[in-house]
């Protein structure tokens, strides 16, 4: 099998030696079909901007530099692949470039990201004692987005059924059935790592528990993984690829740099894979202890900054504390917005908002998981920056009634078959995103 000149920079040892430039020619090179693919996929629902800068020459983002156009999704896919380049370069500033500064990671735990990936990743084909390459992780970082493209399951009558699943289904499902040409240029064992990886997001989405928008129900498959063909390096890859997604998240507005991965954002991500790897190994013996693990990390974060002591053992608490993680909430200022709001319920959807966010689903009834929750929030937050504390109180109280209903009619019903309900609440980020709700949030009383 030749071999392309990204993959001979790769085994040379030397890709972090390569510009942004040079790197992002030679994904566009290897990747070409993948990467042109992904100017059709359906972005997520927070904004971007119209003409986001770059690290590339004359300031270009990633997009512009290969087609001469801003795509969303090509920009956050390609910065995910500079991420892990500025990582095992050791590039701090490169890394955290335009990140707020009062909130930027801190160098030492750029260092411990460096040195988490640095285990896991082997530079040249001679370290056998780790187990998947770059180029292998570079095919994972630019495929985990292929399955938001309209055209993956165009001309094909099996893939097109899946199109109400999420786009992790529809890239395993590909994948599967030996849709995906990239895969097949790579050996059998690293392809097996990656389809592995594909089938663990399926079931647990590493961000949505970050965030706290699943629900315990969707950890009952994590005490298998260990046991599975390539588990652990597919668990492994799941993970590094998670928090390269994370880094480039925000790249459809700056693609110079790692905007979304400051201190807080990878204080949450880390310990949540503590507490999946404590649940895998048994050192944390429920799904629930698990997921509460990740929310009590939360607590302990706001409390460090002065904020009132939270505990999951308390309904209405845990409920805010589920909040505060959809919210992103890492200050205390934040926390009491949230709080607020949430005060502001009436007392009825108050107790239907803690009764739907103290569901499980597993063995005490119907869970709801509020698919996009965390992204509208961000919304509501993004389109009254800068207004005074009770405007912004009135914005996330009328959202929050908008989730009370949505999770209106569950609760804890201890004994009866779990399940988990997704319900898609992408509806409304036309209206959140329009002045309409910017004059009058109340605008989101019509939908549930």
């Amino acid at each position: 099998m030749s071999t392309t000149q990204l993959q001979r920079t790769i085994n040379q040892g030397g890709f972090t030696n390569l510009s942004d430039t040079q790197a992002v020619r030679l994904f566009g090179r290897d990747f070409k079909k993948e990467i042109e693919a992904l100017q059709n996929a359906e972005a997520t629902v927070e904004s971007g901007s119209d003409s986001p800068k770059g690290s590339l020459i004359h300031e270009q983002t990633p997009s512009r530099y290969l087609y001469g156009a801003d795509f969303v999704e090509v920009n956050r896919t390609v910065v995910n692949m500079l991420a892990l380049k500025w990582i095992l370069a050791d590039d701090y500033e490169a890394f955290t470039a335009n990140q707020n500064e009062q909130a930027r990671l801190s160098r030492g735990s750029f260092d411990n990201l460096r040195e988490f990936f640095k285990k896991r990743v082997q530079k040249k084909p001679q370290d056998q004692d780790h187990h998947i390459d770059i180029y292998t992780l570079l095919v994972a970082i630019v495929l985990d987005d292929l399955g938001k493209s309209r055209n993956l399951a165009k001309g094909n009558s099996t893939m097109a059924e899946l199109k109400s699943k999420s786009h992790s289904d529809i890239l395993y499902e590909a994948a599967k059935k030996e849709m995906i040409p990239l895969l097949k240029t790579i050996p059998e064992r690293k392809r097996n790592i990656i389809t592995c990886s594909m089938m663990i997001e399926g079931s647990l989405n590493i961000s949505q528990l970050v965030q706290a928008e699943n629900v315990p129900a969707n950890l009952t498959n994590v005490t298998e993984i260990k046991d599975k063909e390539n588990g652990g390096e597919g668990l492994n890859m799941r993970a590094m690829v998670t928090l390269l997604d994370v880094a480039g998240a925000a790249a459809h507005n700056n693609a110079n740099g790692c905007l979304v991965m400051v201190e807080s954002v990878y204080q949450g991500y880390m310990s949540a894979l503590r507490a999946l790897n404590g649940l895998v190994n048994g050192d944390i013996n429920s799904e629930r202890a698990c997921y509460d693990q990740v929310l009590s990390n939360r607590a302990t974060a706001l409390e460090s900054k002065g904020y009132e002591k939270l505990f999951t053992d308390n309904d209405e608490q845990r409920a805010l504390l589920r909040l505060f993680c959809m919210g992103r909430v890492d200050n205390p200022t934040q926390a009491n917005f949230f709080k607020k709001a949430f005060h502001e319920l009436p007392a009825e959807q108050r107790e239907q908002m803690v009764n739907g966010l103290n569901v499980d689903g597993i063995d005490d009834g119907k869970a709801i998981l509020p698919y996009y929750a965390p992204g509208l929030m961000s919304e509501v937050l993004r389109s009254f920056r800068g207004k005074d504390e009770k405007t912004v109180i009135n914005a996330l109280s009328a959202f929050l009634r908008f989730l009370a209903r949505v999770l209106d009619g569950t609760k804890k019903q201890p004994g009866t078959p779990g399940s988990v309900i997704e319900r898609d609440l992408a509806f409304v980020q036309g209206t959140i995103k329009g002045s309409e709700f910017r004059d009058n949030p109340s605008i989101l009383d019509k939908f549930s």
